[in-house]
């Protein structure tokens, strides 16, 4: 399910060439590792730097030749959910990592850091996007998970 457009979104060519790319082999890194590695992504806001300026929105033209427009957002957004490989992952909460991160969609983007510069709380993300990742957990764990910022590499 990867590889279909509607699961694609605008990125400036730094943005996804570089610090986008650096946070999928650390992804793959992880899972090589050993480890199970839950993935939540997408987008948020309107108004991506391309390397042919601002865009809002660029024009898509369907396979009945209608045009549509396709938002172009500010930021992508991931969260990863990291645990060695197991079972019973609702009960193995004490050996998760998480990694939250929100990316400028920008030209020039890595010049201001790789994506461990972009790093922030799930709690953040929530906040922004209206969503609740983890809401089926016990509030304990869902407060724990959700408020940590990943730290190190």
């Amino acid at each position: 399910m990867t590889f279909l457009m509607t699961n694609m979104v605008p990125q400036a060519p730094d943005c996804n060439r570089i610090v986008w790319k650096d946070l999928e082999s650390y992804e793959r890194q992880l899972a090589l590792e050993g480890n199970e590695v839950y993935i939540f992504a997408g987008p948020y806001g309107s108004g991506g730097i391309g390397d042919k300026g601002l865009f809002y929105e660029i024009p898509v033209k369907t396979k009945s030749g209608e045009i549509q427009k396709m938002n172009v957002p500010e930021f992508t957004w991931k969260i990863l959910l990291v645990m060695p490989e197991g079972d019973d992952d609702f009960f193995r909460t004490d050996s998760y990592q998480t990694i939250a991160v929100c990316v400028p969609n920008k030209q020039g983007v890595h010049k201001e850091g790789d994506w461990t510069s972009y790093v922030c709380s799930i709690d953040d993300l929530e906040s922004k996007l209206g969503y609740d990742f983890f809401e089926l957990l016990p509030d304990e764990i869902e407060n724990r998970l959700e408020s940590s910022i990943y730290t190190s590499r």
